[in-house]
């Protein structure tokens, strides 16, 4: 099946979960959310304990094309209640276009409080924070340079190389420039943009097995179990993924990639879409602390309240490294690409394409997403980065 085609039959199939929705008897809140494979059994565990006893139904709908899953529920006057998404950039694209509501639940610490209300301190909150991923990190199976690394990716081809770009920049640039830079106020053809592209080709992707072109063509994904290290075939030593894998890559050394100044995290909030008590209720419990520890008794996400901790927390371990980094509130900056406004992460993910195709290409694909910048007509994203605030 196309990609289209499977597009369609997505849209169609959820379509008509969310219309029987309406036909239950008992109140049902609908949850589009994102997730597939582990992240999606522990969401549906998670949701099981919530509406236990409750006087509603809560209906999970997973597809990774919950924007329009999301807009043709609207259109048929049947949406979902409640939407989760990676991108604060989407969520400030809905929260101007009124799809979704303002919120008043419990508090999250700084700064998820103020990403949470698209910046401001005292604005409108639209989102919540389910749970959070620390993304700089690396790992090694054994000694040796070799690098695994691919961008290929069924819905958005070229993201795992945004990744890289983000990390360098912060790390060599500190959170000011990437501050500036993610809000569009550093120019793409700037010196330490510039040369955080410069630095992942020839210091990372120049140590992968095939160069650009193999980086290129490898999928994100690329063995039986989507994580290359644990592939017996494989030959490549280190390999960049964020704390998801955790569980997976437990054999193997994770090692932080920043250098102190600030550190790259990712989340997914969920935004009401629908007003209601039921949904107001289940939105306040997606938050709670009780449901982040849900999230990491499951090993597939991090709390973004540093006072959830596991119960039996094993010192030195790699969970305790990560919810350590994770507390530290003045060292956090959100990931670049998931605030910028639709069409300039695109534009990112293809500039990541088109370097690798030919890497001498480089200052004219820099030169290409200044002009993409430039007319850019939403409101850019300027959150508090690390120190810079």
């Amino acid at each position: 099946m196309s990609r289209r085609g499977a597009l369609l039959a997505t849209l169609v199939l959820t379509a008509a979960v969310l219309s029987g929705c309406a036909n239950f008897s008992t109140t049902t809140v609908t949850v589009l959310h994102p997730w597939s494979g582990a992240e999606e059994t522990a969401f549906k565990a998670i949701l099981d304990k919530l509406d236990d006893g409750e006087p509603y139904r809560i209906v999970p709908v997973g597809t990774s094309s919950y924007r329009q899953v999301l807009e043709l529920g609207l259109a048929q006057g049947k949406p979902a209640d409640i939407v989760i998404m990676p991108s604060l950039g989407e969520l400030a694209e809905y929260a101007r276009q009124g799809l979704v509501q303002p919120i008043d639940s419990a508090e999250h610490p700084y700064p998820w409080n103020v990403w949470e209300r698209l910046g401001s301190a005292r604005g409108p909150r639209y989102g919540v924070a389910v749970k959070a991923q620390l993304k700089s990190l690396t790992w090694a199976k054994r000694p040796g340079e070799e690098w695994c690394m691919g961008v290929g990716d069924a819905s958005a081809p070229g993201w795992p190389g945004t990744d890289w770009v983000e990390d360098i920049l912060l790390r060599d640039g500190g959170p000011g420039t990437y501050r500036k830079w993610a809000a569009g106020q550093v120019p793409w053809t700037g010196d330490q943009v510039r040369s955080a592209w410069s630095s992942w080709l020839k210091d990372y992707v120049a140590k992968v097995r095939g160069g650009s072109k193999a980086v290129l063509l490898n999928k994100f994904a690329d063995s039986n179990t989507g994580l290359p290290l644990l592939d017996p075939r494989g030959t490549c030593q280190n390999d960049r993924r964020s704390s998801y894998v955790l569980g997976d890559y437990r054999p193997f050394t994770p090692r932080r990639f920043d250098t102190g100044v600030g550190t790259v995290v990712s989340a997914d909030f969920a935004a009401l879409v629908t007003r209601g008590d039921a949904a107001t209720a289940v939105l306040g419990k997606l938050a709670s602390r009780d449901t982040q520890r849900a999230w990491l008794e499951s090993g597939s996400g991090f709390p973004v309240d540093p006072q959830v901790r596991q119960d039996r927390e094993v010192p030195g371990s790699s969970e305790s490294m990560v919810q350590t980094a994770l507390a530290q509130s003045n060292k956090l900056c959100f990931d670049a690409s998931d605030l910028m406004p639709v069409v300039q992460r695109t534009a990112f993910e293809q500039a990541v394409l088109n370097v690798l195709e030919d890497p001498g290409r480089l200052p004219d694909v820099l030169a290409r997403l200044d002009k993409t910048d430039a007319g850019v007509t939403e409101a850019r994203l300027d959150l508090p980065c690390g120190n810079a605030r």
